[in-house]
């Protein structure tokens, strides 16, 4: 099977409430990181149907497929090196708003001291 068709498969095989209380970006990074040879291990299983498996790395992708029971939700997300980059995107985001909050805090600042113009100043003008 191509990476397309494993990934494919895996998802068709997630658990819907299990998917719905999983943080959907980690959950799409963990599968576009996820190495091909993992992708087969998981698809395998999802055939197999073997006993509950361990969570030691806390994969989204075997909690929403059932193939673990564990999960831990305080850390969301399965061990990755250097932390996931929704984190980052994140982070990256929140300070893009706080920006955009500061610029306009200025434009209001800088604008509420202008007073309408009358009639009478445009014919100034």
């Amino acid at each position: 099977m191509t990476r397309l068709e494993l990934t494919n498969f895996i998802v068709s095989n997630f658990d819907e409430e299990r998917i719905a209380a999983l943080d959907p970006d980690f959950l799409a990074f963990e599968l576009e990181m996820a190495k091909l040879d993992d992708l087969k291990l998981v698809a395998d299983a999802i055939i197999a149907r073997p006993p509950l498996l361990s969570n030691h790395h806390n994969s989204c992708i075997l909690y929403a497929t059932q193939l673990s029971d564990q999960f831990d939700f305080k850390k969301a997300r399965a061990d990755t090196i250097g932390g996931s980059p929704p984190d980052k995107q994140r982070i990256r985001f929140r300070e893009l708003v706080e920006e955009g909050q500061e610029l306009a805090r200025a434009f209001r600042a800088s604008t509420s001291s202008m007073r309408a113009l009358t009639l009478e100043d445009l014919k100034r003008i």
